[in-house]
């Protein structure tokens, strides 16, 4: 038993040696990374090769046991290609 213990994390050690480097999906978002809050967003003339976007998907209201979603109500236009970073915001009742 101790023997097939041994024997496996051998080979699991081999195969992480030998696995291609992780990228960083950092590493590939654009410099610039402008932020759409919930409003009517037309952001077409961006060059998504240079800018990103953060933008809220969505809201949660935590209220007692509750938790109620809200989804981004205005629509927010961005070119093909643009990076996206969905945000959620959470709201909490102040006792």
């Amino acid at each position: 038993m101790l023997i097939a213990i041994v024997a496996l994390g051998a080979i699991a050690s081999e195969a992480l040696a030998n696995r291609p480097p992780r990228i960083d999906r950092l590493s590939r978002l654009p410099r610039l990374i402008l932020w759409a809050w919930e409003r009517r967003e037309n952001l077409t003339f961006i060059d998504p090769s240079e800018t990103g976007v953060t933008y809220l998907a969505r809201t949660l209201e935590l209220k007692g046991d509750s938790v109620i979603v809200r989804p981004r109500f205005q629509p927010l236009t961005v070119p093909p290609r643009t990076a996206l970073i969905a945000v959620v915001r959470i709201e909490a009742e102040r006792r």
